[in-house]
C-alpha cells in the first residue's frame, strides 16, 4: 500500500491510460461474486505503471478487493 494514496478517494484515481480505475472497480464489484479489473498501476517503491488485476467483490456498502502485478 503506498501511503500517498491513504485518505484517497478511490473513485479519483486514474491510470497512465486515462482509464478510470477506481470508478470501475467500485461499478464491477457485486455482492456474492469476485470480478477482476485491469489497469496500469506503479508497483509499491515505483513510479512506472505496470500492468495489474485486481479481484474486487462487495459485501453490504463495502468493496474489497486484492490484486497482483503481471
Amino acid at each position: 500500500m503506498n501511503p500517498k494514496l491513504m485518505g484517497t478517494d478511490i473513485t479519483a484515481l486514474v491510470d497512465k491510460d486515462g482509464k478510470k480505475l477506481g470508478q470501475e472497480i467500485m461499478k464491477t464489484a457485486t455482492e456474492g461474486k469476485i470480478s477482476e479489473v485491469e489497469y496500469k498501476f506503479p508497483k509499491p517503491g515505483g513510479t512506472d505503471p505496470v500492468q495489474k488485476v485486481s479481484y474486487v467483490t462487495k459485501v453490504g456498502d463495502q468493496v474489497c478487493g486484492v490484486g497482483y502485478y503481471k
